[in-house]
């Protein structure tokens, strides 16, 4: 159990208060709950799952889990993969699969987390177009995350990511009260008592050996392709909201497609370059 208090009132005040109303419950020393059932197993891998929506929307997820992740908060490995894959910029994986008309947005790095799972998912919503393109964008994610092992691990780009998030912590809008509580109390779950304020932005330092474990989740054996569309082929149909959809294994040869690089090895996207206008030093901002 965690609490959290906000208010216009002194420290001690509430120090105080917290000790009056809460400090009748017992504390049993109890240790958070723990899973042993895997979050995914290898059925649930180098699949298609197709999914009927009711509106009308088209949806790719590229979804890759990892093992439990929250130790490393301090690193943060996920959200460099997360900068790298979801740049918009010039050159990138987005604005290419975007001016072939196949996409209208990519985004990376959201996904389901557990106490010994964290999904990793690399999210395109589709044109009409983009429909007959899907094993293409795939092989480009591919393409884009061998591109990030073998050329992105550098630690100018961890410090600039770093740069970026000590600036969104240091100049955040203000939030209402209570949702900031509410914040505050769920980060008693699961950072160290230092951190809880400022653990969603802490990047404490690069570590290319723990960015390299990462990269080795990103697989085509780690993958299940989720894609969210109407007129597809779909044999099963959900226990709950009677939603229709199938799952088929990948073949050797859509798996063999995916990993392919180009015979040139020559890539219509690269990544991005540094960015002269992030600021390192927020003391010079008046």
């Amino acid at each position: 159990m965690t609490l959290a208090m906000i208010g216009p009132h002194e420290l001690d005040e509430l120090e105080q208060w917290a000790q009056d109303k809460f400090s009748d419950i017992t504390n049993n020393h109890r240790i958070a709950k723990s899973v042993d059932v895997p979050f995914v197993t290898e059925e649930h891998t180098k699949v298609m799952v197709r999914v009927e929506p009711v509106k009308e929307i088209r949806k790719l997820i590229l979804s890759f889990p990892f093992p439990a992740t929250h130790q490393h908060y301090h690193q943060k490995p996920l959200s460099y993969f997360a900068n790298l894959l979801g740049y918009e910029g010039k050159g990138s994986l987005m604005l290419y699969l975007k001016e072939l008309g196949w996409i209208t947005s990519l985004s990376a790095g959201g996904g389901a987390s557990g106490s010994n799972y964290r999904e990793f998912s690399i999210s395109m919503t589709l044109t009409p177009v983009g429909l007959d393109h899907v094993d293409e964008m795939i092989q480009s994610v591919f393409q884009y995350i061998e591109l990030i092992k073998t050329q992105g691990m550098q630690e100018w780009r961890y410090l600039e990511k770093r740069a970026v998030m000590e600036s969104a912590f240091q100049f955040q809008e203000p939030a209402r009260q209570l949702e900031m509580v509410s914040h505050l109390v769920m980060n008693m779950q699961h950072y160290e008592a230092d951190d809880v304020i400022y653990g969603d932005y802490k990047m404490a330092g690069f570590d290319e050996a723990m960015l390299a474990e990462y990269g080795t989740f990103f697989s085509t054996d780690n993958l299940k392709v989720t894609l969210v569309a109407k007129d597809q082929a779909y044999d099963r149909e959900a226990d709950w909201y009677f939603t229709p959809y199938s799952v088929t294994k990948f073949t050797e040869q859509e798996i063999e497609f995916f990993n392919q690089q180009p015979d040139n090895g020559k890539l219509p996207f690269e990544l991005p370059e540094k960015n002269p206008f992030i600021n390192y030093d927020l003391s010079t901002i008046l």
